[in-house]
Order: structure tokens, then C-alpha cells, then sequence
């Protein structure tokens, strides 16, 4: 059985959320951490994707990475200068 995962206090929720909520593709999308607060543990709708490793860390199994943007050269404005001159 899986054992789900109830951070015991706000600044261990804070770390939980800036750790995977803040790098997460579904950020802003994703009702989870909304879902944590609203219902206890036990309930059956607490999210079950936040979760308990073998080892005791928490994961959130709903995590998608976000990629990696390369970021794209830009036009100079008209009229904006490119380089300094003398």
C-alpha cells in the first residue's frame, strides 16, 4: 500500500511545494496542493499522487518537468542602438 504524504507543518508544505509545485509543468494547472489543504489525510479525496519513497522522502507522482526554453536572440528595436560608439 501506498503511504501518502501530509507535510506536518506549513514551512515543511512550503518546501514541498516550492521543490516540485514551483518546477513543475502543471504549475498554476494543478489543483493538488489546493486538494491537501481542503481535505484531511484520510479522506478519500485527498491527492494520492503526493506520496511516501521506501526511503521517507515525499514525491509528488503528477510532477512533469518543465523544459528547458533556450532563450531566442532578439531584434533590436527600430532605432535602438546595437553597440556603443565613440
Amino acid at each position: 500500500m501506498t503511504q501518502l504524504y501530509r507535510p506536518p507543518n506549513g514551512t515543511a508544505g512550503d518546501i514541498f511545494v516550492e521543490r516540485w509545485c514551483g518546477n513543475c509543468a502543471r504549475n498554476g494547472r494543478c489543483d493538488i496542493p489546493l486538494r491537501t489543504l481542503a481535505y484531511g489525510i484520510d479522506d478519500p479525496r485527498y491527492p494520492q499522487e503526493w506520496q511516501l519513497c521506501d526511503d521517507g522522502r515525499p514525491i509528488c507522482t503528477a510532477f512533469k518537468a518543465r523544459r528547458e526554453r533556450k532563450p531566442r536572440a532578439r531584434k533590436p528595436a527600430k532605432g535602438q542602438l546595437t553597440s556603443w560608439s565613440s
